[in-house]
Order: C-alpha cells, then structure tokens, then sequence
C-alpha cells in the first residue's frame, strides 16, 4: 500500500527520491532571496536572544564534558593534581605544540573540542587543571610532579 499524500511518510519517501532537487532549489531560493532570510533570522534571533544564548550554554557545557570525560576516563579531573572543578579543567596536548597545533587546524575554543569529538577522540590529549596546564607550559614541568 502507498503511503498517502501529505502524510510524514509520503514526505519522506519524496525527499529521498527527490534530494538533490530539493537541495538545488533551497540553494538557489536562499541565493536569491539572502536578505529577507537574514532580516528573519536576525528578527527571530532578537525576539528569543535570552532563550538562544542560554542554549549555546548548555550545547557548550555538554560538549566540554563529553570532551573532558572522554580523556579523564570518566569522571573529569586533572591528570597531574586531581582537581575536579570542571570550570578549571581544560584539554592539554601531551607533547606539547597546543598553540600550533590549534593555529593550523584554525579551531579554538569549544570548535576545538568539537573537532576532538568529531576525530574520535585522537590520542596524544589528556585533562589538566589551568595551573597545572600553564605550568607545563611556561616551565615544561608542574610543582605538583616535583
């Protein structure tokens, strides 16, 4: 039995069909009409900014703790002293090169941890407090391991 006009099936089954039109026209649709999209947006955008922002909050706080338990192997926490403060924790590059390493991938922030999560998590990472992280650093050893 077909699935019947209009119903989410139906939707379906024509948009698999159909994809590469349907994608060609929205492209050409949004080409043309770039401005009244981008004056609906920025009204929609205004209208709910409280309500945007504090979901980009929260995206950003699942992302840095799926990031940060992944390399903790659990529980976040600080590789070198323990501390657990999640607003203290950040990801370390073990070998070094954490500044080069970001400026060739052009990402920073929490674009960098999505580009971790999206690379399955590569080795050579692990969680450090921010002390602990600037004191590899600036000194290539933390007073913790001394």
């Amino acid at each position: 039995m077909c699935p019947s006009k209009y119903s989410s099936e139906w939707y379906h089954l024509y948009y698999i069909r159909n994809r590469e039109k349907i994608l060609k026209d929205a492209k050409e649709y949004r080409r043309q009409n770039l401005e009244i999209i981008q004056k609906r947006e920025r009204e929609k955008y205004q209208k709910n900014k409280e309500k945007i922002k504090q979901r980009r909050k929260n995206r950003i706080k699942i992302i840095r703790l799926k990031v940060l338990s992944h390399y903790s192997g659990g529980q976040p926490k600080c590789a070198c002293c323990g501390e657990t403060h999640i607003e203290f924790l950040t990801i370390d590059h073990i070998e070094g090169g954490g500044t080069k390493h970001r400026d060739r991938l052009g990402k920073f922030g929490i674009y960098f941890y999505l580009w971790l999560i999206n690379n399955n998590f590569p080795d050579g990472f692990r969680v450090l407090c921010s002390n602990c992280n600037s004191s590899k650093g600036r000194y290539g050893y933390c007073p913790h391991e001394v």
